[in-house]
Parts: C-alpha cells; structure tokens; sequence
C-alpha cells in the first residue's frame, strides 16, 4: 500500500487529500492497529537483540547483521 501514498491515492487514506478516501481513515479504529504494530514491533527487536546476545537493541551495530543466500551461505553486510 506505501508505494501508492506520494501519488494523492493512497488505499489507507493517510497521504491523500482526497475527501472520498479520507473518510476511511477512522483514527478511533485505526489508533489500535498502531499501538499493536509498535508494540510488537519493539518486542520483535528485544527478540533479536537477546539472540544477539545484547540486552537492548540500541546495542545492535553493523557487524550484527549478516546476509544468506538461497544455499545458505553466511555474508557480513558490507
């Protein structure tokens, strides 16, 4: 849905100004959805960090991330 909102017709009314598609914005509604994404979306980070051994993801760094290919080969991100 992102890659439409720059061009005024975004399906989640949130980059539009386009009255018709703003009243499917619903703030009471989607508020929640919010809450839940940020929510577990800083609990998915603790994940990674712990499995990192790190006890908070502001620890993380660059050489904590690896690339693997389709054989299962491990690469540092350059």
């Amino acid at each position: 849905m992102a890659h439409r909102c720059h061009t005024d017709d975004c399906p989640a009314a949130v980059a539009t100004t386009d009255k018709k598609l703003q009243q499917g914005l619903v703030v009471e509604d989607k508020k929640f959805r919010v809450t839940n994404y940020i929510l577990t979306m800083r609990e998915g980070l603790f994940c990674i960090a712990g499995v990192a051994g790190l006890d908070s993801p502001t620890k993380l760094a660059r050489h904590h991330v690896v690339y693997k290919d389709e054989r299962g080969r491990i690469f540092p991100v350059e």
